[in-house]
């Protein structure tokens, strides 16, 4: 033992063996001596078959840990890569393309591609209501051409009209003008035929 001390350690070697190391401790009040002796790689056996069951634990945890990484990250990026080809496909003019994530969770990939559903559904109707609009547009586009061609005749017609007028009109004043030469050539001969009757009338007298 160390002298002036209750506690301490030290090392022995007994007949060419390994040496061992020795630990002692004085329990007060009794004063006695514990002591215990170990070989100096005893320890490291010990703890050796711990370490390689920790190292087998670290292993097996990456391990599984890598599996639940990788299922998780295909399980978020599988349903996005189908909405991706979905989108390529739609803005293709496809609107009929949609993915099934009905089999999924309701997490937000899942609320994405409800919400991805909702906006295709949304643009159909818009189309749709597009389309309707565009017929209904062509339709009367066409009815207001034919009103066109009709009210265009009817001017022709109404032209052709007044142009028929006008020639009467005109074919009346030229009547009128000569009934008034006629009746001025009349009138002349009244007055001619009265100033002859006042000759003969002096004459006679």
């Amino acid at each position: 033992f160390v002298e002036g001390g209750e506690s301490g350690q030290f090392e022995f070697q007994v007949d060419g063996e390994d040496p061992r190391q020795i630990t002692y401790d004085t329990v007060l009040p009794t004063n006695w001596v514990l002591a215990g002796a170990m070989l100096p790689n005893e320890v490291s056996q010990l703890v050796q078959p711990i370490l390689y069951s920790m190292l087998i634990v670290i292993i097996v945890t990456l391990l599984i840990g890598s599996v639940i990484i990788f299922a998780i990250v295909r399980a978020i990026v599988r349903p996005i890569s189908g909405l991706s080809n979905v989108a390529t496909v739609i803005s293709q003019g496809n609107l009929s393309s949609t993915y099934n994530v009905k089999s999924t969770f309701k997490d937000e990939v899942g609320q994405l591609a409800d919400s991805f559903e909702d906006m295709r559904q949304s643009l159909i109707q818009t189309i749709r209501g597009i389309r309707d609009k565009s017929t209904y547009l062509a339709a009367s586009s066409e009815q207001l051409q034919a009103s066109t061609e009709q009210n265009m005749q009817a001017t022709e017609q109404i032209t052709l009209a007044i142009q028929e007028v006008s020639g009467s009109v005109d074919e009346q004043t030229t009547s009128m003008d000569q009934g008034k030469a006629a009746a001025t050539t009349v009138s002349s001969g009244i007055m001619d035929v009265q100033q002859s009757t006042q000759q003969v009338t002096k004459a006679i007298k």
